[in-house]
């Protein structure tokens, strides 16, 4: 078990990356225009969800909650909720 494992386990964590980015969970094609605070994202923008390579969504709504965050709506049902001040990415589309 000890002489195959360290062989083995960077090619199969690799497999799965690379599974994960290419089929389960893709990056979306998008150039990244500029960056804004999330209570200034309006409904249609295209941002990047998670970070500045990450998935791309839609804004359907953005709702102001209590402490100085808010709660941004994505088409699809994903929801996150963020600092006023969180700088996101919004993107162009490519494809």
């Amino acid at each position: 078990l000890a002489t195959w494992l360290p062989a083995a386990l960077p090619a199969v964590t690799w497999t799965g990356w690379f599974t994960t980015v290419r089929w389960l969970r893709p990056a979306s094609p998008a150039l990244n225009r500029e960056r804004v605070h999330a209570d200034e994202l309006l409904p249609g923008d295209p941002i990047r969800i998670y970070g500045p390579i990450g998935p791309v969504g839609i804004v359907e709504q953005v709702t102001p909650t209590t402490d100085e965050k808010v709660l941004v709506r994505f088409v699809g049902g994903t929801q996150r909720t963020l600092p006023t001040d969180t700088r996101c990415r919004i993107v162009h589309l490519l494809a």
